[in-house]
């Protein structure tokens, strides 16, 4: 459940908790491999939220963060903006290290975050470096730390607010210099109230918040997601330009997305593989915007009205067979036309039977 990527660093010096940094971070980026918008932009209270652009964000340089303060949703992107923060924070050439607290048995989640010396308990043939120490120089992400249990949640705080770790087994705390950053879909104030979260333990990770809205609330970031994701997935652009087109991206932005960033990679994935517009989870294919008909001044008034009109037809025949299936009968009671007539213009748009 650890990040790879970066070896253990030796601690330098501690970073004063919640001490102000004249530095800036660069650009915010919402990455998880390529899957990733760079963009974040400063909010009161100490909160970031995603937004779209190259703006930089005046950092604080805290050593506990907290991504999300409640009922988020899930495929926001948390773990991608954990990693942002890593990146461009001071900390950047340090380890990322992430431990999945809702993954990992109870009774293997302990060894994992602090480490355990060997014969320490039944099964430790060896020693075992904890997740902590690992990450010490760098940045370590909880995620899910709503999980955590009660058993486990006072020995994280007495890690936070010693600034040092010992193994299971060991008589010896090492001293450690790490980031902690923690993200949660739970509402972890409403955990604390019905007395599941320690108070204490949850004051000490929110030094700052970082909010992360669904996607839908920031229809702005479609596009660069859109293209970080088609680059991930690998999907040649020159085969598929139609997925880049401002017709679909407009449906895209106009889509509900429950799965947020998870549901679209997968979407455009489906659209890709099939060659075109495809039904989302719920069924239905994102609602298409119309483009902005372009007035013809060359031809007759009467000749350009009636080709906007028939456009216009075409489009509202599609999307009623679309909404009802196909079934003639029911898109003529729910135009309010006659079925004769719908049967009409479907023959004279060339679509389904006209029967």
């Amino acid at each position: 459940m650890r990040n790879p990527d970066h070896p253990a660093r030796a601690g330098g010096e501690r970073p004063e908790l919640a001490k102000r940094d004249d530095s800036r971070w660069g650009p915010g980026a919402c990455r998880h491999s390529e899957e990733r918008e760079r963009s974040a932009a400063g909010r009161h209270r100490g909160e970031v939220s995603v937004r779209r652009g190259n703006e930089s964000v005046a950092a604080f340089r805290p050593d506990a963060l907290r991504i999300a303060g409640g009922f988020v949703e899930t495929g926001t992107g948390k773990g991608a903006a954990a990693e942002s923060v890593h990146r461009e924070s001071p900390r950047h050439n340090g380890p990322f290290i992430v431990v999945d607290c809702g993954a990992i048995p109870e009774n293997l989640l302990e060894s994992e975050l602090f480490g355990h010396e060997k014969g320490a308990f039944t099964g430790a043939s060896e020693r075992h470096i904890g997740a902590f120490e690992e990450a010490s120089g760098g940045t370590i992400f909880l995620d899910e730390i709503g999980e955590l249990s009660p058993d486990l949640q006072p020995k994280l705080l007495r890690v936070l607010e010693n600034r040092e770790v010992r193994r299971i087994g060991s008589n010896t705390a090492k001293p450690i210099d790490v980031r902690v950053i923690a993200a949660t879909n739970r509402d972890l104030r409403g955990e604390v109230n019905a007395g599941r979260f320690r108070p204490d333990l949850y004051y000490r990770l929110a030094v700052l918040k970082i909010s992360l809205p669904p996607l839908r609330q920031r229809p702005e970031d479609v596009p660069p997601i859109v293209d970080a994701l088609l680059s991930l997935l690998g999907i040649a652009i020159e085969k598929n330009e139609w997925l880049r087109s401002a017709d679909f991206m407009a449906s895209l932005q106009r889509a509900a997305w429950p799965g947020n960033i998870r549901e679209l990679r997968n979407y455009l994935e489906r659209c890709s593989v099939f060659g075109s517009v495809m039904p989302t989870q719920d069924g239905d294919e994102p609602e298409t915007a119309p483009s902005p008909e372009v007035v013809d001044l060359a031809i007759p008034f009467l000749q350009a009205r009636d080709k906007v009109v028939a456009n216009f037809e075409r489009r509202y025949l599609e999307a009623l067979l679309r909404a009802q299936k196909g079934k003639t009968g029911k898109a003529a009671e729910a135009a309010g036309i006659d079925r004769v007539f719908l049967w009409r213009l479907l023959r004279r748009h060339g679509l389904g039977s006209g029967k």
